[in-house]
């Protein structure tokens, strides 16, 4: 999945939704936290039952009353609202804040010190000293990958969260695992300087089967969200045109202001898979990896949707308990009308969460929806944000509103504000964990973003 929308999608596992449509539109769960509340989604398990068309008061006071029995949270309270045709539910839980006694990157000394300077950039990431938040460790988790993004590859980040709420103090210690390279990914800001004008919208919904996306990211530079250029558009188009491997490309730019939608359509030619070669990072790294049969196979002509199963099965074989699995595609023309298919397996370490001196493993707690029934909560990169709302719906598409303040490269601080619509096209990824496979690639999904 592309960084920037496992950016946005980490707002929903790194803190309670806000607020949350039902299955209702009519119906809108709000939840709103303070403090250093565990970030965790099973542990709000309970509040899964109000993202239903019917409130009812004793189950609202069950709900509060097992979250706060549990230590973690100071207050909290449940209470409904009826404007018009549409019934409000808001949440309000308060935990105490923690001051972070130890931030560690698991870095060596120069690495460390190099991030430390990078995550400066971003005034919502933690620093020692801090008052833990969900949504500041998600910056800092961001901000993370965006440093190894800007240095050419990706990488896995797992941690040890430890919050005592005994004590007030809070540690968190990150692993960090290198990953397989990465080509032309757009930073965004604070990492970088904002646009004059922006890839709102890259649709590449357009193309066939036997189009392979990561070839397409080769041959062009355009990225979604990343700047445009009229320079660049010309080249996006020159490259596939005369790259030989397409039957017929249509192009075309659409939008105004600080926004540009570039939608791409091409049937491409059929392309052989001369070799097929999967690659282990992490705890694979050094690896010879034994994967047997996949979906693709060689001498056939490639096909996305065999190579996105393919990924699914690489996902599936090195599924663990105490593991996470990202698994992603790269394709690269060899002779006139073949073309190599590569596949990087990073597996790593699971987070780790210690409470009030007891390891807990957020398994335990029952899988909650709080965000939405179709759309389930991961922890992946937040938002780089020192407050966020999320608004999501059942459909797949999801929209994002949050604040953040930051300061880019030799400039002043500046406010930016996350708004607006666009479709983008994602190069596909997979994440597994033991219990079930799951899919974090999209074909598409509409994203509103803007920058004021």
């Amino acid at each position: 999945m592309s960084l920037f929308l496992r950016l946005i999608a980490g707002l929903c596992s790194l803190t309670l939704c806000q607020p949350v449509f039902g299955q209702d539109s009519n119906f809108v769960l709000d939840v709103q936290s303070q403090g250093s509340v565990p970030p965790f989604p099973g542990l709000y398990g309970c509040l899964h039952v109000y993202n239903s068309r019917v409130f009812k008061k004793d189950e609202a006071d069950r709900c509060m009353k097992s979250l706060l029995a549990t230590g973690y949270f100071e207050d909290g309270d449940i209470s409904s609202s009826i404007s018009g045709q549409r019934q409000f539910v808001k949440v309000r839980i308060k935990a105490p804040q923690l001051s972070l006694a130890e931030l560690d990157f698991g870095s060596p000394p120069n690495e460390s010190a190099a991030l430390e300077s990078w995550l400066e950039l971003n005034l919502s990431a933690l620093r020692t000293g801090s008052v833990y938040e969900p949504a500041a460790e998600g910056a800092t988790t961001a901000g993370i990958e965006w440093f190894f993004v800007d240095h050419g590859y990706r990488v896995g980040v797992s941690r040890k969260l430890d919050l005592d709420y005994q004590n007030r103090r809070a540690r968190l210690v990150y692993r960090i695992w290198h990953g397989p390279p990465i080509r032309n990914e757009p930073l965004p800001p604070p990492y970088d300087k904002p646009c004059e004008v922006y890839v709102g919208g890259l649709n590449r919904i357009g193309f066939d089967d036997s189009s392979p996306m990561p070839l397409i990211d080769r041959l062009t530079q355009l990225r979604p969200m990343g700047c445009f250029s009229e320079a660049q558009t010309a080249h996006d188009e020159a490259a596939l045109r005369t790259s030989g491997l397409f039957r017929d490309i249509n192009y075309e730019v659409t939008g105004s202001g600080k926004f540009r939608t570039v939608t791409m359509q091409g049937r491409g030619k059929p392309l052989s898979v001369e070799r097929i070669e999967v690659e282990g990072f992490g705890l694979l790294a050094s690896q010879e990896l034994q994967v047997g049969e996949l979906p693709l196979r060689k001498n056939e002509p490639y096909s996305r949707v065999m190579a996105r199963k393919a990924e699914q099965r690489l996902a599936e074989i090195f599924a663990a308990p105490d593991r996470e699995v990202r698994v992603w595609q790269d394709v690269a023309s060899l002779s006139s009308g073949s073309v190599l298919v590569k596949f990087y397996v990073l597996v790593y370490e699971k987070d780790e969460l210690v409470i009030n001196g007891k390891k807990v493993d957020p398994a335990s707690f029952p899988e909650a929806r709080p965000c939405s029934q179709k759309e389930k909560p991961r922890r992946s990169p937040s938002a780089l944000t020192n407050s966020s709302a999320l608004s999501l719906k059942r459909e797949p598409a999801f929209s994002v509103s949050s604040s953040l303040v930051s300061r880019s490269r030799g400039e002043r601080p500046m406010t930016i504000i996350l708004l607006g619509v666009n479709s983008v096209e994602l190069q596909s990824s997979f994440t597994a964990t033991s219990e079930t496979s799951q899919s974090r690639s999209a074909e598409t999904r509409t994203l509103k973003k803007a920058v004021g």
